[in-house]
C-alpha cells in the first residue's frame, strides 16, 4: 500500500483509524472487506420476503419433498 509497518502502528495508537472511520461513517459510507458482497437493505428485505414465501407454500404442500 505503500505505507510503513510503523506508520500504520503510530496512527492506530494516535486514534487516527478511529477517527477516520467516523468521518466515513458521518458521510455515509461503510468499509467493507473485499471479498464482501454488499446489497441495499430493500434487496435484502425483498429477498427475505421471497424465501419466506417459498418456505410457507413449500410447509403447505400435501406430499412433502422429504426434508424433514
Amino acid at each position: 500500500m505503500g505505507i510503513s509497518e510503523s506508520t500504520v502502528s503510530r496512527r492506530k495508537a494516535e486514534g487516527y483509524f478511529c477517527n477516520m472511520a467516523k468521518e466515513l461513517a458521518f458521510l455515509g459510507i461503510q468499509a467493507a472487506p473485499p471479498e464482501a458482497v454488499l446489497v441495499s437493505r430493500n434487496y435484502l428485505t425483498a429477498v427475505e420476503i421471497l424465501a419466506d414465501a417459498g418456505l410457507k407454500a413449500e410447509r403447505a404442500r400435501p406430499d412433502a419433498l422429504g426434508w424433514d
